[in-house]
């Protein structure tokens, strides 16, 4: 990091820590460690450190944004679902697929209306979170990604709608992204998410997020880049769930993959479980990535 972006770095963590005390205390590793906020709608965090993580390892970070049906009744609710989940619910294998590898950083929402509760209209509070997350636990800059489930699926398309140089790679499931139901304005340009590196979910039979919203994103951006989607299709392996049949190595560096399922109602099909979408995650990298985070909080 050069001279300049440094004395940018501190300027910003100065002003973060007279606005907003993000972090307390130091958070344990091997643990998930829980924080209060008052920033809009976000009442505070998780964050999970690795086992062995000490202030000389730099593990990536994952943002990780929750559903609606997580908004309320306590930051811990932020654990209900996605990245935290693996690691709470599968044991020594969710410490493999996960756990072991990345820093995982989960905001939380408070009751609120629904149109409040919407992840993108809080980037500054999320932002703030990635860069300490990035000077106080030495989180890799060039490896930050975003992923979540329905309004975590839209706060993701939100995000890198309007911050493509931050992230590495981003996952939206099941996630707007046009508005409906009286929220802002999701993406307003799909090509410039083109710019992340793209894995989408999206339940074919979605009751209440369309595929539309999904395939919409993905004929603009096969019309306008040279790469077309990879598309995948997942069939149920029983219950609620499907797997991931492609091997983590076939997937490796693949720029754009829509995989679709078939569920009839609104689910994630448990894709948070599959270690290919961590293994793809971790071929993507951004060089750009602080810098871009700075500039983004200019």
């Amino acid at each position: 990091m050069n001279d300049a972006v440094k004395m940018k770095s501190v300027c910003i963590l100065v002003f973060i820590a007279l606005s907003t005390p993000l972090f307390a205390e130091p958070a344990s590793p091997g643990s998930f460690s829980s924080f209060s906020l008052e920033s809009g709608a976000i009442d505070g965090y998780l964050i999970w450190l690795p086992p062995d993580w000490t202030t000389e390892t730099s593990y990536p970070v994952i943002l990780n944004l929750h559903s609606a049906a997580e908004v309320g009744g306590g930051v811990e609710k932020a654990a209900e679902i996605g990245a935290p989940a693996v690691i709470n619910k599968l044991g020594e294998e969710g410490m493999e697929i996960l756990g072991e590898r990345f820093i995982v950083l989960s905001p939380h929402l408070e009751e609120t209306e629904y149109s409040a509760a919407q992840w993108y209209i809080y980037p500054e509070t999320l932002l703030k979170l990635i860069l300490l997350a990035v000077e106080e636990y030495h989180a890799d800059a060039s490896r930050i990604y975003v992923m979540g489930y329905s309004t975590g699926g839209t706060g993701t398309w939100g995000m890198i709608a309007r911050y493509p140089g931050v992230f590495a790679a981003a996952i939206p499931m099941c996630g707007y992204t046009y508005s409906v139901r009286g929220i802002p304005e999701v993406v307003p340009d799909y090509l410039v998410c083109g710019k992340t590196p793209l894995w989408i979910f999206h339940n074919v039979w979605d009751q209440t997020v369309p595929a539309r919203h999904a395939i919409k994103a993905v004929e603009a951006l096969d019309a306008a880049f040279p790469d077309p989607f990879l598309k995948l299709r997942h069939p149920l392996t029983g219950g609620n769930s499907f797997t991931i049949k492609e091997d983590s190595a076939s997937l490796a560096g693949v720029p754009r993959i829509f995989s679709t399922y078939t569920i009839n109602f609104h689910h994630h099909g448990m894709a948070y479980y599959n270690r290919q979408i961590y293994d793809w995650m971790l071929s993507h990298s951004n060089p750009k990535g602080m810098e871009n985070l700075l500039e983004a909080l200019e």
